[in-house]
């Protein structure tokens, strides 16, 4: 039995180790090997799980092994990208004999990490030097990025605010609701002055009248209520732009047979979405328009108009889904994790918790998109930025 227990142990460890996969040459550039399970071993007496207070002699950890193209292809795949197109057939690239031309179209992809299990007893350095004798035998340059293991969930400063407030704000809307639902039952023939005004109170954040207001669809008093149509069309070619074209690394190392997706990126049906990013202009036509058609028919019955009520107002709208959009995104560490998060979500989280603060005065399109945190609104900001001039200009040609 004792042999057994061991050999499963054994077993544990090859089964959540990565293996080359399948199509290497066609993109599919990762091995992600078995996370939960690797980071899950744990070995204490007779090679079996340790019980609580018992010794454990050594548990999983995960780590991530980066594999470089040889230097000569990387060169090659470089010299085919900046060559113009009529010297292109007089490459190296495209001269080759071998399957490397295929995957010219992703000569980015010039890195793969396979992943690999190891025991809590092998440092990152040990795993160095196992892989840098086996680069030299190879002719592939192979370096250790990081390791993970499994650590216990720890709160940090930022999340604790976060949930504090969090909680407070649904605390406070389930006693409006219960208020509501008082209200409602008790009638408001007798009630006082305070009493009104906590039964208005309630009434506007009751978690009823919220939702009926959310599923109503009575028609409104919008005065272009074509622009909403425009606007969703915008919305959704936004979110398609966003998810397709932007480049992240992340989409290489997902993604099987990668030279597919390129071949994807060729086909007209695609240039809508490829072409995505041109409704950007939309947003500010839309924003615009109804600034002005808005602002402008109300001047002949309201020749004044309030202006830090018409900046406050769209200000505290925008935040504060921003600021809800943050917090959110910070408390995530709580429940995510996997082989992927420390190289891609662990920096946008640092950004947020360094640079949050941009999002608050709308100037985080003035900053590098890798250094913001939550890089795609810096739409927001722009708009934000226009609507302030716009609604200054058109105080002073009302006033």
């Amino acid at each position: 039995m004792y042999f057994e227990e061991v050999h499963n142990r054994h077993l544990t460890v090859v089964d959540a180790t990565g293996k080359p996969p399948s199509g290497l040459f066609q993109g599919t550039s990762v091995a992600l090997g078995d996370f939960d399970e690797c980071i899950n071993v744990r070995v204490g007496k007779n090679a079996k799980p340790p019980e609580p207070g018992q010794r454990e002699y050594f548990h999983g950890k995960y780590c991530t092994v980066e594999c470089k193209m040889p230097k000569g292809i990387s060169d090659a795949m470089q010299e085919y990208e900046d060559a113009s197109p009529g010297k292109k057939s007089n490459t190296s690239m495209a001269n080759s004999k071998t399957s490397a031309y295929e995957i010219w179209s992703v000569s980015e992809i010039s890195s793969f990490p396979p992943w690999s299990m190891h025991s809590s007893t092998c440092e990152v350095e040990d795993l160095s030097s196992i892989t840098s004798t086996v680069a030299r035998q190879i002719g592939f340059p192979i370096s250790v990025l990081h390791c993970q293991e499994k650590e216990p969930i720890e709160f940090r400063t930022e999340q604790i605010i976060i949930i504090i407030v969090l909680l407070a704000v649904v605390l406070t809307v389930l006693f409006a609701t219960t208020l509501h639902l008082y209200f409602d039952k008790f009638g408001i023939d007798s009630l006082s002055q305070t009493e009104r005004m906590l039964q208005n109170v309630s009434q506007s954040i009751s978690v009823i009248n919220s939702t009926k207001k959310l599923v109503d669809i009575s028609k409104d008093n919008h005065p272009m209520p074509t622009m909403r149509g425009l606007l969703l069309v915008t919305i959704v070619g936004t979110i398609l732009a966003h998810t397709y074209i932007i480049y992240n690394n992340l989409y290489l190392f997902k993604y099987m047979n990668v030279v597919n997706f390129y071949d994807y990126m060729q086909q007209f049906v695609f240039s809508i979405v490829a072409n995505g990013s041109n409704g950007m202009e939309n947003y500010f036509f839309i924003a615009g328009f109804l600034i002005t058609f808005i602002r402008w028919s109300k001047s002949t019955n309201t020749p004044k108009i309030n202006l830090p009520k018409l900046l406050f107002k769209p200000y505290v709208r925008m935040t504060f889904y921003q600021l809800l959009a943050i917090a959110i995104f910070l408390l995530l560490p709580l429940i995510g994790s996997g082989p992927f998060w420390g190289d891609f979500v662990g920096p946008f989280l640092q950004n947020c918790r360094d640079r949050w603060w941009l999002n608050l005065f709308y100037v985080q399109n003035y900053w590098p998109s890798d250094d913001t945190c939550l890089y795609h609104t810096w739409l927001l900001a722009a708009i934000m930025q226009l609507y302030v001039v716009a609604m200054i200009l058109v105080w002073f040609l009302i006033k």
